[in-house]
Parts: structure tokens; C-alpha cells; sequence
């Protein structure tokens, strides 16, 4: 016998809706703060030592949480092939990402890479063979048509800092597509640390080539960049453990609104109408996006990476 609700599809008794936005909704502002945060070190540091100091403080916490979780075992593969491909791809988004964060304000980047979803689906059909449909179709010619409002080709606006926001989509569009071809065996938890590996280890080959050595106050918020990131995805992931992702990811949006008060805040800078006339059309696509694969059964997914929902 049931109490007379009718449950949504895609959602299991014990999810908690309310709570799950809740934590989607902090774990943006967190990982917002984080890239803000980044951008104003990057005046005075590369982005490759930011990148490898953040790591390096953050792999301690992963390799604590995965000990006292008990999921240590989760760590064993095979495919490590795959996983090298990953976090090759996770790099170069990051390193495209923050260099054009390092030139461009933080609300125009942002609103750029939001086109990752649009260019998944465009490289899933291409690269993947998986069957698009109408609907997701029109979202992608939707969103290329707000890409392209946004950094109106053949103006002087079209440089090199969007020409680095557009690949660090193309890059984390592709990473995302090797998340989704992994074999469900393959954890998050994993994911997350073979990354964090890759980029310790690309940190300290190239950290020496302009290395500065940075003051106690920078270092103390270097080291605080990667509590935020682990914080942020640890929300996300029991955000997507207590309610399907066609309800949380919608919510990813929020960063928009994040990046939009920081940029004023902190820098002055407020995007033009050009960037959120696009930026409405991208979402608008993305959403059309999220609600058409809601029931597809891939890694579930928000704008800032792979999350496991058990």
C-alpha cells in the first residue's frame, strides 16, 4: 500500500530532494570560490604550481577519507590505459581553463565552458555512434548558436583567452565521454585520485620552470584551494547519492550567479549583453540536454565532473 504520492521517475524512496539542491547549490558556490580564488593567485603564480600545490594538499585528505571509508580497494584496475587518457584530457581542461581564467572575467569563462554538455552529446554521436535524437539536436544547434553570440566571430573579441575557454570545453567534453565509456566497476573515488596522481606528478616535472616560491599567506590559501575542491566534490556526490541528476543538475547553473557577484566584488568586471544574451541560450540548450538523458544509463555527470549517485 502507498500514501497516495506519486514518485518521479528516476527516484528511489529513500532520496531527499530538498537536501541533495541544497548541497548541489553550496558545492557550486564552493567550487566557484575555488576558481575566483585561483584566478587571483594566477597574477602572481603559473597555473601548472597553483594546479600541483592544490593536489599535493588535497591527496593526504583523499587518501584519509578512502581509508577510513574502507574503499581503499576501489583503487584496484586494470584499465589503466583508459584511466592515463583521462587525466590527460582533466589536465589539459584545467590548464586551457584557468589560463583563460587568468586573462578573461571569471563570469565570461564560466559562461563559455557551459558549452561542454552541447559539445558531449555533438562527440558522443561522432566518436561514441550513440543514437541522438531530435530534441537533442535542435539543443545542440540551440547552444552553438549562443556560443557563437557569445564570442562573435570575426570581431576583435574572438582571441586567444576564448580561444583557450573553447578548447578547455572541447577537453572536458572529451574527458567526460571517456568517463562515460568506463566501465561502471570503475569508481568516482578512483577517477578522483588518478587524477590527482597525474597532476602531482605533471606539477612536479614542470613546476620547476618558473617556479616562486610562494609567501605563508599565499601558501595557506593554496593549501585551502584543494579543502574547497574536496569539500565541493564530496557535496556532489551525496547531492547525486539523494536525488536523480534531472533534478540537481539544472542547479549547476548557479555557478553563473556565483561568478557574476565575485567578478563584480572582487574585480569590478560584469559580463556585457552579448555574454548573457549566449549565456541564456547555452543554458537553455544544457537543460534541454540534462531533461532528454536524464534516463540514459551512463556515469551520472554535472558541470564539474564525474559523481557516483550509489
Amino acid at each position: 500500500m502507498t500514501d497516495g504520492t506519486i514518485q518521479a521517475p528516476g527516484t528511489r524512496s529513500s532520496d531527499r530532494p530538498a537536501r541533495a539542491i541544497l548541497f548541489v547549490i553550496l558545492a557550486i558556490a564552493l567550487l566557484t570560490v575555488q576558481d575566483a580564488v585561483i584566478k587571483w593567485l594566477t597574477e602572481r603564480y603559473s597555473v601548472i604550481e597553483i594546479l600541483f600545490i592544490r593536489s599535493l594538499v588535497a591527496m593526504p585528505t583523499i587518501l584519509l577519507l578512502l581509508g577510513v571509508t574502507g574503499r581503499v580497494r576501489l583503487l584496484r584496475t586494470r584499465r589503466y590505459g583508459p584511466h592515463l587518457l583521462r587525466v590527460v584530457l582533466h589536465f589539459l581542461a584545467f590548464i586551457c581553463f584557468f589560463g583563460a581564467l587568468r586573462l578573461m572575467p571569471l563570469a565570461d569563462t564560466l559562461a563559455i565552458t557551459f558549452s561542454a554538455p552541447i559539445l558531449i552529446v555533438l562527440f558522443s554521436a561522432i566518436i561514441l555512434k550513440e543514437r541522438v535524437g531530435p530534441w537533442r539536436w535542435s539543443a545542440v544547434a540551440v547552444g552553438f548558436v549562443g556560443i557563437l553570440v557569445m564570442v562573435r566571430p570575426g570581431t576583435s573579441i574572438l582571441d586567444w583567452p576564448v580561444i583557450l575557454a573553447l578548447m578547455a570545453s572541447v577537453f572536458y567534453a572529451l574527458w567526460m565521454l571517456t568517463t562515460r565509456a568506463m566501465p561502471e566497476e570503475e569508481s568516482s573515488v578512483a577517477m578522483l585520485f588518478y587524477s590527482t596522481v597525474f597532476f602531482i606528478l605533471a606539477g612536479a616535472l614542470a613546476a620547476p620552470f618558473g617556479w616562486v616560491t610562494p609567501s605563508l599567506a599565499d601558501f595557506l590559501v593554496l593549501a585551502a584551494l584543494g579543502l574547497l575542491s574536496m569539500a565541493g566534490h564530496l557535496m556532489l556526490i551525496q547531492a547525486y547519492r539523494q536525488a536523480p541528476a534531472s533534478i540537481l543538475a539544472p542547479f549547476d547553473y548557479t555557478s553563473m550567479a556565483w561568478a557574476v557577484l565575485l567578478g563584480w566584488f572582487v574585480w569590478n568586471e560584469l559580463p556585457g549583453p552579448w555574454v548573457l544574451g549566449g549565456t541564456v541560450l547555452v543554458v537553455l540548450a544544457g537543460l534541454i540536454i540534462v531533461h532528454r538523458e536524464a534516463r540514459m544509463p551512463h556515469h551520472i555527470v554535472s558541470l564539474r565532473g564525474p559523481v557516483d549517485e550509489g
